[in-house]
């Protein structure tokens, strides 16, 4: 007989859906405008929450992120099919500059850490991402 999770044996006999466990599962596509190559966007995360946002780059171009907030708060940049981090904010700061291993959809992922996550404290943040070379942006345009 297989052994059973914990985990999977709390949710097949509470009925809790597995879709519970992501914090937010809607991730947001990142738009540039057209001719731009890089874009900022605002907004806000509480507590345990992430954030997502999605854009397409290819290999080889150049992208930068830099996020603005409280000491609390990163993001992790994951490459496309994969949930390793090719950048780990709690680690390496809140700036990041590489180039990109491969085509298709990238993720920024934000998060807070600590007791800042704990408390559900809100943090305001600002994200600047730019994604330049290679046949230029790759990222979907912004709709008008």
């Amino acid at each position: 007989m297989k052994t059973i999770a914990p985990l999977a044996l709390l949710l097949a006999l509470t009925g809790a859906p597995v879709a519970a466990l992501a914090q937010n599962a809607a991730a947001e596509q990142v738009a540039f405008l057209p001719g731009e190559t890089q874009t900022t966007i605002t907004g806000e995360l509480t507590g345990k929450d992430t954030k997502d946002y999605v854009f397409k780059a290819t290999a080889d171009q150049t992208m930068s992120a830099e996020l603005t907030g409280p000491s609390s708060l990163y993001f992790n940049v994951l490459p496309p099919s994969s949930q390793t981090a090719i950048f780990n904010g709690s680690v390496d700061g809140s700036t990041f500059i590489g180039t990109l291993p491969s085509d298709g959809d990238y993720t920024i992922r934000l998060y807070q850490m600590g007791a800042a996550a704990e408390d559900a404290n809100v943090a305001d943040y600002s994200l600047t991402v730019s994604i330049v070379g290679a046949g230029e942006p790759a990222a979907s345009p912004k709709p008008e």
